[in-house]
Parts: C-alpha cells; structure tokens; sequence
C-alpha cells in the first residue's frame, strides 16, 4: 500500500511539474509575440518574407475551393496584395 501512494505522489509531482512548466511556457511565448508586435509596429516590411507569405495564403485559398470570392482582375485593380503587405501584425 505504501508503495502505491508513493507512486501516485510521484505521478502527482510530475504533473505538476508538468502543468506549471506548460504555464511558463505559455507565458513566455505570450511575452515574446506582444514584444514583437510592439517592435515591428509602423516599421517597413521585409518585402521577400511577404512575398513568402503571400504565396502561402494564395495556395491556402486555392485549396479552399468557395464561391464567395473576389475574381482575379478585381483584386488586381484594387491592389489586394498590397494591402496585404502593408497589414503584417494582423
């Protein structure tokens, strides 16, 4: 019987451990994207990383396959991409 209690306080221990690391974790992370926002807020964008991301999205979309969408002359004479590229923090 002794055994099996100390076993359960082990486990206990290790999920606590477990949990409260999960909680720094969290928070640390939660720190670091506020801090970035902060800093990369109204500053110029890195145009190459953009263009990366705009190709992640487009494929994105192509692979989603709706109906409710803009044609492409559309959101070419309305220079979409660009606005795009201008909202990074979003």
């Amino acid at each position: 019987m002794d055994e099996i209690f100390k076993g359960l306080i082990a486990v206990g221990v290790i999920l606590l451990v477990g949990i409260l690391f999960s909680i720094y974790e969290n928070r640390k992370r939660i720190k670091y994207l506020k801090l970035n926002i902060v800093s990369q807020y109204g500053k110029e964008i890195d145009l190459e990383d953009v263009n990366l991301k705009m190709k992640n999205v487009s494929s994105y979309f192509k692979n989603k396959n709706e109906n409710k969408t803009i044609d492409d002359i559309t959101w070419n004479d309305l220079s979409l991409d660009d606005v795009f590229k201008k909202i990074n923090n979003t």
